[in-house]
């Protein structure tokens, strides 16, 4: 018969790394549980998407527009691009100092749209 081993010992360095683990997990799980969002999902879209006002005058209701514009996702997320109202209109113009060097290399916005 065999003699039996001992347990593996757990050096003071595995320790701490599974003792380090375990509260970064910790805190994670409760700042998840207090913090999550998604818990409350209606009220979060509440909060985040508003109406136009139907009683608004124009240019409020362009800035609101305006506002919904911006958070339109694009690729990299960089919205790269400015908008001005003038009058009734509303102009968007590239904003080159927000374009991805290593992305918009090959997508050249043709100038006559922005003159």
């Amino acid at each position: 018969m065999k003699p039996s081993q001992p347990p593996p010992k757990v050096s003071r360095r595995d320790f701490l790394k599974i003792s380090a683990a375990a509260g970064v997990t910790a805190a994670g799980v409760h700042l998840l549980d207090t913090y999550a969002p998604w818990l409350d999902y209606d009220q979060q879209v509440v909060t985040t998407v508003r109406p136009l006002a139907k009683e608004a005058v124009m240019p409020e209701r362009m800035q609101d527009l305006v506002r919904y514009a911006t958070l339109a996702a694009n690729g990299h997320n960089t919205q790269p691009w400015k908008f001005a109202i003038r009058g009734t209109a509303i102009e968007i113009h590239p904003d080159t100092s927000r374009e991805l060097k290593v992305v918009a290399w090959f997508i050249k916005p043709p100038k006559h749209l922005y003159n």
